[in-house]
């Protein structure tokens, strides 16, 4: 048999009597196979074999937590949807494959960021929003200047 296609195991000892159970850890090409055959529970082990790396690859991109996990989300649904067109020739393919596929979609949200600017929002409230606009409209005075620092603050958060 290739490495490529031996299955892996792993032997647990189940109770002091000394029974062992054998658990089957299947190639990431075995269960691509088994993803492609129709097993959606090959694609939930793949997903938690390499959530990993791809956000890790993403945070050299990113570094908000909530854009991080949307980029693994739409990594592995490109994955998903383009699994027939991968080519598992060798152990470490789908790890190179899902790192391809995750740089690259970093960079295509990099672009589509570069094109349409974020606009600033900010979590003010209407009592905020009207003082910041009564104290920019009048001379500020000291008690004014410590209210003008907590939502300068707030606005640079």
């Amino acid at each position: 048999m290739s490495q490529s296609t031996a299955l892996k195991t792993d032997a647990l000892p189940v109770s002091t009597t000394g029974d062992l159970v054998l658990r089957v850890v299947r190639t990431d090409n075995q269960l691509v196979e088994l993803l492609l055959a129709g097993d959606s529970g090959a694609f939930e082990q793949l997903f938690d074999r390499h959530k990993r790396m791809v956000a890790g690859l993403a945070s050299r991109y990113f570094r908000r937590h909530e854009d991080i996990e949307e980029l693994v989300q739409i990594c592995f649904a490109k994955a998903y949807t383009e699994l027939a067109k991968f080519n598992g020739k060798y152990d470490r393919s789908f790890a190179s494959w899902m790192g391809r596929i995750t740089i690259n979609t970093c960079f295509d949200t990099l672009r589509v960021k570069r094109r349409r600017p974020e606009t600033l929002d900010c979590e003010l409230s209407e009592e905020e929003s009207g003082s910041l606009l009564d104290s920019i409209s009048h001379d500020a005075g000291h008690g004014e200047d410590i209210q003008m620092r907590d939502l300068a603050d707030k606005l640079l958060s």
